[in-house]
């Protein structure tokens, strides 16, 4: 099973500064998150059940799992990024 990720870490710098660094707890968000997805679940299937003869229920349905997969994936993604004056270095985990 693959973990979403639970840290994103940001750091600008420009060339003749320390720069800035950020830590920002994904983790503290994951509880408004399934909330959010339970309050909304009833509208969903009641959303997917009068859609489903017309072929759009079964993807509306699999969007939350195929979303929720997406964002699992971010997980150990490092992005870098270099100009002549600013460093950005974002990085999930």
């Amino acid at each position: 099973m693959i973990f979403p990720p639970s840290i994103l870490r940001i750091r600008i710098k420009e060339q003749d500064s320390k720069g800035l660094g950020l830590c920002l707890p994904l983790f503290l968000i994951w509880p408004i998150i399934l909330a959010i997805g339970i309050l909304l679940a009833p509208v969903v299937l009641l959303a997917a059940f009068i859609t489903w003869p017309k072929g759009t229920g079964k993807r509306l349905l699999l969007a939350g799992p195929y979303l929720f997969n997406v964002f699992c994936r971010v997980r150990g993604l490092r992005v870098k990024v270099k100009d002549k004056e600013d460093n950005v270095y974002i990085s999930f985990s």
